[in-house]
């Protein structure tokens, strides 16, 4: 393979990653050789996100030894017509007919951008354009399947049917929420989803994996979970219960349920695929095989993530009581106990002796002393995460012990 050989299949490359229709090299017009190097320069240039914001082709990515060619030796229109071929196509269009302000479409696939309590303004929708852009077909026509039917702009926080089972506090900060299921099919954005278009493109590729997974499991999602992907670290689909252990995560949020953890998994595999592998190699190999099918995300499609939580284990913050009698009720407070649905366990020790205890919540166990002698009893809780550090606790005589 010659050089400019390779070029034309690394512009080829580029092309089919960004969702851009492939140069047609062999269309039966016979082409010089400084011809075809030509389309390669072009196609290059405008398969790179820098294109729209630098116009200027960069023939300089050719060497003389692969195409004795400059721009003065093209006519105007023989460079409009490369251009023409080789530029990436504007998937978004304007409507502003009702409530529909945008549509979004590319080979085949249209997402719609309604507006619903706020209104899409040009810079949001091509924000999320963008952020559509660089994910690939397969990915998208999945989401759509699943349930993205139409995208909502909402006001300062998305919305959802589900509103009133959540905490305020918990909406706070919310940039997006996906609600694939049926009758609803959509996914809401609001205010805080435009912070930045990182931030955008990172919690679009998240919304859209809620889809995706309910594409994969439907209704059994919230109830038995996804076959392939719950297991690895709950034990249910149940939301909020069943989680087999603290460790293993791309951020703390994927902690929160099975899907959450699906829809981080999914952005990080596409926007830092390392950092996913290194979090959980089983995690990465069930999105590569079964949501992307195999591919990889280009480079220009990457983006540096938060590094991944470190490494967990239990804390215990405090004590009921520094002091008690044998058999006295002790209650254990601290962060990544295992709770009462979990799949993971816990053990608490008195100066090493476990003692009878029930797991309240997972930053909660009631423990009983341990018919110990008397004196110092350092506390520790031990999880499959580890073993905490010890806290202070001391022993004492009942007062109706005389012996």
């Amino acid at each position: 393979m010659n050089g400019l050989q390779m070029m034309e299949r690394v512009a080829r490359g580029l092309r089919g990653a960004r969702g851009v229709a492939p140069c047609r090299y062999d269309s039966g017009e016979p082409r010089s050789r400084a011809t075809r190097a030509m389309v390669v320069a072009v196609a290059l240039v405008a398969a790179t996100p820098a294109f729209a914001e630098e116009p200027k082709l960069r023939l300089d990515l050719l060497t003389k030894r692969d195409a004795k060619l400059s721009a003065s030796s093209l006519s105007r229109e023989k460079l409009a017509a490369f251009v023409a071929v080789a530029a990436p196509k504007d998937n978004l269009t304007k409507v502003g007919d009702g409530t529909l302000a945008f549509v979004w479409e590319r080979n085949g696939l249209r997402v719609p951008l309604v507006d619903r309590i706020g209104r899409w303004s040009d810079q949001d929708a091509r924000w999320v354009s963008n952020a559509l852009d660089q994910l690939p077909d397969l990915y998208i026509r999945k989401a759509i399947r699943g349930g993205m039917k139409r995208i909502y702009r909402d006001g300062a926080l998305p919305t959802a049917p589900t509103d009133h089972l959540e905490k305020a506090s918990d909406r706070e900060g919310r940039g997006g929420v996906a609600v694939p299921a049926g009758p609803w099919n959509f996914v809401a954005v609001g205010d805080n989803l435009f912070a930045n278009e990182a931030h955008c493109y990172k919690v679009t590729t998240h919304e859209l994996g809620h889809c995706v997974q309910w594409d994969i499991s439907g209704w059994a999602t919230p109830l038995t979970g996804t076959n392939g992907w719950t297991g690895i670290s709950w034990t249910t689909g149940i939301p909020t219960i069943g989680l087999r252990s603290w460790n293993g995560f791309v951020s703390n949020y994927s902690r929160k349920t099975h899907m959450e953890d699906f829809a981080e998994c999914a952005a990080w595999y596409w926007l830092d695929p390392d950092k996913l592998l290194s979090a959980n190699p089983a995690k990465f190999a069930f999105m590569r095989d079964r949501v992307f099918e195999g591919l990889v995300s280009p480079a220009s499609a990457r983006r540096d993530r938060p590094e991944n939580p470190a490494p967990v284990k239990p804390v215990v913050e405090r004590l009921g009581d520094a002091k008690d009698d044998n058999y006295a009720l002790v209650k254990v407070y601290g962060n990544y106990f295992m709770g009462p649905l979990d799949g993971g366990f816990n053990t608490v020790r008195y100066r090493g002796t476990t003692a009878l205890h029930l797991p309240i919540s997972r930053t909660t166990i009631w423990s009983w002393v341990p018919g110990i002698s008397k004196g110092s009893a350092p506390v520790t809780v031990t999880t499959q995460d580890g073993k905490s550090e010890q806290i202070g606790f001391t022993v004492t005589k009942p007062w109706w012990k005389f012996w």
